[in-house]
Parts: structure tokens; sequence; C-alpha cells
């Protein structure tokens, strides 16, 4: 569940800041406005699911495996 934290509270417990925005984003308030955190996976995908499939491959599919 998103909540809004005080920059103290984030502060104080940035791991469950972050942890709780695996799930659904978490704002922190500022003087003048809100910071958005949220969790993004990441769309790497491995060797092994690119070739498993029938697309071709282009230059950089394979990059940093």
């Amino acid at each position: 569940m998103s909540r809004t934290w005080t920059i103290d509270e984030a502060s104080a417990d940035l791991p469950a800041l972050l942890e709780a925005a695996r799930t659904s984003p978490q704002y922190v308030a500022g003087p003048d406005g809100r910071f958005e955190v949220r969790f993004e996976q990441d769309q790497r995908r491995s060797l092994d699911e690119l070739l498993d499939n029938d697309v071709h491959l282009e230059k950089g599919d394979v990059d940093g495996i």
C-alpha cells in the first residue's frame, strides 16, 4: 500500500521504505512537493530465454551476459 513518509521517517528506516516500494509507490514529503520512490524490475533476459524464442537476436541483445 502506498504511504507518504516524512523525510525523518524515510531517513530513519530506509530499508523499510525500499522494501515497501517493491509492491507499491512510496512518497517522501518534501518542503515544496513530494518524491516518488518505486521499484522497477530489471528487464534483462537470460541467454536461454533469448534462444528459446523464435526471434532474431539484435546487436546488443547479449551485451552484459
